[in-house]
């Protein structure tokens, strides 16, 4: 009879076992990144035990040439050079996040995020489990926001009229080519500060302050105006202002524009 309880108690273990595997099996498969359970070597760089599907698909390689290879394989010529260090970085205990660049079979390269941990199981050698994810539609579009961003400056900095961005607060966050012609001041010496200081003549300075505090508010009333300036190297100037406050779709102002 104990036999018997013995070899029922092994059945319950091993059944659990099984299910545990096929639970692990079923997310490994399923997570929406390419998974893999890395194998730390003596040389510093892992070699690959298991992959996912979505880990093939992304590479280009079968399952079987991805098992037993080593992990740097996969890695650009930067990549390779820090895969021990980052191997170093895991192994202690600390999880790596990282973006770097991967190499199909075809030898095209694509970027992808990278999070990786160290697993230690009580009884057997450590291992690494890491899931990757192509990024290459965000970093097309990082890329094809930061051409618009450019192109935007560029069309700023070459307005034949100034172009003045206020915070919240009035202090610059744009002052562009034409600005620093007009008024005499640097982008340099003018960004973060309030321009009222610097180019609005003394007895003037409390009209103007009380239009962008209209401004601030959302109030479009206060749009346009013709008021006398100073330039830095005290001439007096006479400037027509067209001012337009910025907010979000709920009304939020985040910024006042001045031509």
């Amino acid at each position: 009879r104990k036999l018997s309880q013995e070899i029922g108690v092994r059945e319950q273990v091993e059944r659990k076992i099984k299910e545990s595997e096929e639970l692990f099996r079923a997310v490994f498969e399923q997570t929406g990144g390419a998974c893999m359970i890395l194998r730390p070597s003596d040389s510093g760089i892992p070699t690959i035990l298991d992959v996912n599907n979505i880990a093939c698909k992304v590479h280009g390689y079968s399952k079987e040439e991805m098992i037993g290879r080593p992990v740097a394989d996969l890695d650009d010529e930067e990549g390779k050079k820090l895969c021990i260090e980052r191997t170093k970085t895991i192994m202690s205990g600390k999880p790596l996040a990282i973006e770097t660049n991967h190499v199909r079979k075809d030898g095209s390269i694509f970027p992808v995020a990278v999070y990786s941990n160290i697993v230690q199981f009580e009884d057997k050698p450590p291992i690494i489990v890491t899931t990757e994810f192509d990024i290459t539609e965000r970093k097309q579009a990082e890329e094809a926001l930061r051409e618009i961003k450019d192109q935007l400056q560029t069309s700023i900095d070459n307005m034949p009229t100034a172009y003045i961005l206020w915070d919240t607060d009035l202090n610059v966050l744009e002052w562009n080519k034409a600005a620093e012609r007009i008024f005499g001041y640097s982008k340099e010496e003018m960004l973060g500060k309030n321009p009222v200081d610097y180019i609005v003549p003394e007895d003037a300075r409390h009209l103007v302050t009380d239009i962008l505090k209209k401004l601030q508010v959302g109030d479009v009333a206060a749009y346009s105006e013709k008021d006398n300036n100073i330039r830095k190297d005290g001439e007096i100037i006479s400037c027509q202002w067209i001012n337009t406050p910025l907010g979000d779709k709920d009304g939020n102002i985040f910024s006042i524009l001045t031509v």
